[in-house]
């Protein structure tokens, strides 16, 4: 077959595909928040769009403090990401009340209370990541500094006293539970339940996201392809043919939540399950439920603008697919660098990428908004300018709060 034909053939497998989905999808949620500025070119116009603050509630205490005195006020963003780890919220199925919500109310007050809109995104599960203390002097997980399990699994104690566990060698207290096993599963969808059902009132809620693995994405732990944490895993039976059913299943449960908020999954990839972020993806999309990546750097640009098959879990080729069927999300891998240095790269090459994306939400780091519009942040005097211009510049097109044109 003549590579033109096939060009064809799959365009139109491609819009077959589509249409199928959307002919399947429930019709569009109608939320009752008051969103950032509606745009034409985007699925949802009525639901969440716009900049956000990624982890707003996930990093130092420094940078807290700073968010609170310039970015509560910043015109340019919609409102923050907000992590809600389970072990905040869960104290076991003795406790009564069982869920205490006082962790999710007091992160989501400062933004509420500045007329922004707050996204949950929900750990199941750490992501394992040490490079923080907390008030005590002692590390850890960067997502629960200051919790009220602070220095504990994202995971309930009560959850890893009672089902299989994998550590890869990591600290106590770092388990990783394995999903698909009973003592997992019931728990954490008994508390997803609880917690759609808790804010479904809440105008202030934007969208949820609820990690299918570990932390708000789509794979078990990291670095669970890897020496001794990949051997755990294997003898535990995890398997490329699993974790696909494991995540194709988490989509179909949240959808059956009927949640009268937007729900996202983060897309992610396995070794052995190339087809494991485009199922995913359609899934979601199936039950009209928006994804996104949660990984864009300076390689990603230049891979959409040269090898697109080789984007991060495919998301070059869906976001052409799904743009304005469902809603598309895209946040940083990490924070920026104004020099181009450093993984992430600057800000201004990834702003313009997931415009052209036609993403509607984009999540930065809250240093984005320092660089901008904070006079002692090391790197404003050279670079607040030009981050100031970019961050504007984004919200007139993908979305910003009332009086940004």
């Amino acid at each position: 077959m003549r590579r033109s034909t096939i060009i064809r053939v799959a365009s139109l497998a491609g819009v077959i595909l589509v249409s199928i989905v959307l002919a399947l999808a429930p019709s569009a949620s109608t939320a009752s928040w008051s969103h950032c500025a509606a745009g034409s070119d985007v699925a949802d116009k009525g639901g969440v769009r716009g900049l956000f603050v990624a982890g707003a509630n996930q990093t130092n205490p420094m940078v807290v403090t700073a968010e609170k005195k310039f970015l509560l006020n910043d015109k340019t963003i919609c409102g923050a990401n907000l992590v809600i780890p389970w072990s905040a919220i869960d104290r076991g199925p003795d406790a009564k009340p069982r869920y205490n919500w006082s962790f999710l109310e007091k992160a989501a007050a400062p933004w509420e209370a500045a007329g922004k809109i707050v996204n949950l995104i929900v750990w199941g599960t750490d992501e394992v990541i040490y490079n923080e203390v907390n008030r005590y002097g002692e590390e850890c997980p960067v997502d629960i500094i200051d919790g009220p399990d602070s220095c504990h699994s994202a995971t309930p104690r009560y959850v890893l006293a009672t089902t299989k566990t994998v550590n890869c060698g990591r600290k106590a207290g770092t388990e990783i539970p394995v999903y698909w096993e009973p003592g997992y599963e019931k728990p954490w969808r008994a508390f997803q339940a609880a917690l759609v059902a808790h804010v479904a009132n809440d105008s202030d809620i934007g969208y949820i996201r609820f990690g299918l693995g570990t932390g708000g994405e789509d794979f078990p732990s990291t670095g669970f392809e890897e020496g001794r944490c990949s051997e755990q895993w294997t003898t535990d039976g995890l398997t490329a043919a699993r974790w696909l059913r494991w995540s194709i299943s988490q989509v179909k449960y949240e959808a059956s939540l009927h949640s009268n908020h937007p729900l996202n999954v983060g897309i992610g990839s396995f070794p052995g399950a190339p087809t494991l972020p485009e199922r995913v993806a359609t899934s979601a999309a199936r039950h009209n439920m928006g994804f996104g990546f949660q990984g864009m750097t300076v390689d990603q640009i230049h891979l959409d603008e040269s090898n697109p098959a080789l984007c991060y879990a495919g998301w070059c080729h869906l976001f052409k697919t799904w743009t304005g069927h469902v809603p598309l999300e895209i946040q940083t891998l990490a924070p920026t660098d104004p020099g181009g240095e450093g993984y992430t790269g600057a800000l201004p090459p990834l702003s313009n990428v997931v415009t052209k994306a036609h993403a509607q939400v984009l999540e930065l780091y809250p240093q984005e908004w320092l660089v901008a519009d904070d006079p002692e942040w090391p790197t404003y005097k050279m670079y607040h300018q030009e981050y100031a211009r970019v961050l504007a510049q984004a919200a007139s097109e993908i979305g910003g709060q009332a009086g940004i044109k």
